[in-house]
C-alpha cells in the first residue's frame, strides 16, 4: 500500500496538521481527511493558516503563528487579543516611545539644511555650541545629512544646536500630548 496524505483539521477546518501516512492518523485531537496531494511548498511558507472548504483548500489572512498579547480562540476560530485596557494602553504607550526615538534620532532642519540627529551626531553639535560659546570666532565645516559639506560660524553653530533642542522637544511634546490621550481612555 502506498503512503497517503491526510490533514489534521481543527473544529473551523482549519488545517493544523500534515501526516504522510500508510494507514489513517487515529489521533483524536483532529479530524483527519485524506488529502490527493500535500499542501505546497507556499502553504508551507506563507506564514497563514489553510483551510479546507467544500474540498478545496484555501489560504486565509490568519497568522499560523501567535500574535503578540493573543490566544487561539477555539469557538470562533480566529487569534484573539487578551490584553486588557491597561495591556492596551501600555502596548500604545511603547509604539509611541518608539515612535519619539525614531523621530528624534532622525533628522532636523535648520535654514534648509537637513542635520543628522542620532546618538552621535548630537554630541558632535553639542561639542559644536560649546566651542561656538567660547569662541565667537570659530567656524567649523560640517558635514550635512545629504554628506554635502557646509562651514558655519559661531552664530549659526549656536542657532543649530537650538534647533536640535526644539527638535528633540517638539518629540517628547507630541509623545506627552498622545500619552494624555491613551490615559483619558475609559474603555477598550
Amino acid at each position: 500500500m502506498a503512503a497517503r496524505y491526510f490533514y489534521g483539521l481543527d473544529s473551523h477546518n482549519f488545517i493544523r496538521r500534515v501526516m504522510f501516512n500508510d494507514d489513517h492518523p487515529t489521533d483524536d485531537e483532529f479530524t483527519w481527511v485524506e488529502a490527493p496531494e500535500p499542501v505546497n511548498d507556499q502553504a508551507a511558507t506563507s506564514g497563514t493558516l489553510f483551510r479546507l472548504e467544500s474540498g478545496v483548500i484555501k489560504e486565509t489572512d490568519i497568522p499560523i503563528v501567535m500574535p503578540e498579547h493573543c490566544e487561539w480562540d477555539d469557538e470562533n476560530g480566529c487569534w484573539k487579543d487578551v490584553r486588557d485596557l491597561n495591556g492596551h494602553k501600555a502596548s500604545k504607550w511603547d509604539e509611541i516611545k518608539s515612535a519619539r526615538s525614531a523621530d528624534e534620532l532622525g533628522s532636523f532642519v535648520w535654514n534648509d539644511h537637513i542635520f543628522d540627529c542620532d546618538e552621535v551626531s548630537q554630541r558632535r553639535i553639542q561639542g559644536a555650541v560649546q566651542l561656538a560659546q567660547l569662541d565667537s570666532s570659530a567656524t567649523l565645516t560640517w558635514t550635512l545629512a545629504d554628506n554635502t559639506i557646509k562651514t558655519f560660524n559661531a552664530t549659526e553653530l549656536q542657532q543649530i544646536g537650538q534647533a536640535l533642542v526644539a527638535q528633540v522637544d517638539a518629540c517628547h511634546v507630541k509623545a506627552r500630548g498622545l500619552r494624555s490621550s491613551i490615559n483619558a481612555v475609559q474603555n477598550e
